[in-house]
């Protein structure tokens, strides 16, 4: 069937209405209101819901050196029952051989790694403070992965 040029072309459009979002960090399906604006993305909205985005700025700021956002890190790990936060044992710390693959932040997300480095090495938060710490002084080798 041909048609003819006097023939009115009728398109259809669909237009769905969508309230809800996925963040791309938690993977939670939220409302829109939970997103912050971004004019750069083709729906407005940010890629990261309103917590997350205050999750990762906490976490840069700590990474920075600003301790006052430690909080964040301590909050996120009472999650796991198995972590502990606090207790140091110098000893252990100081004999303790990590790899450079294995400290958190280096590839991954600092709060992604933190819980499997502390079960991996046994240590509490504040034993990986030190270690830390210590690494930044440069009083640490760190193992290359063989």
């Amino acid at each position: 069937m041909e048609r003819s040029l006097n023939t009115p072309l009728i398109y259809f459009f669909i237009v769905i209405k969508v309230e809800k979002k996925k963040c791309n960090i938690c993977g939670r399906v939220l409302p829109l209101n939970k997103f912050s604006k971004n004019k750069n993305n083709k729906d407005n909205l940010s890629y990261y819901c309103r917590d997350c985005t205050k999750e990762q700025k906490n976490l840069y700021f700590y990474e920075k050196g600003n301790e006052h956002y430690e909080e964040t890190i301590i909050n996120k790990l009472k999650q796991y029952s198995d972590i502990k936060i606090e207790g140091i044992d110098y000893d252990k710390v100081v004999n303790t051989r990590v790899t450079m693959y294995d400290i958190p932040g280096v590839f991954n997300n600092l709060l992604y790694d933190l819980p499997i480095f502390l079960r991996k090495y046994n240590f509490t938060f504040e034993e990986y403070k030190f270690f830390i710490q210590q690494c930044k002084k440069n009083k640490f080798w760190i193992e290359p992965k063989v």
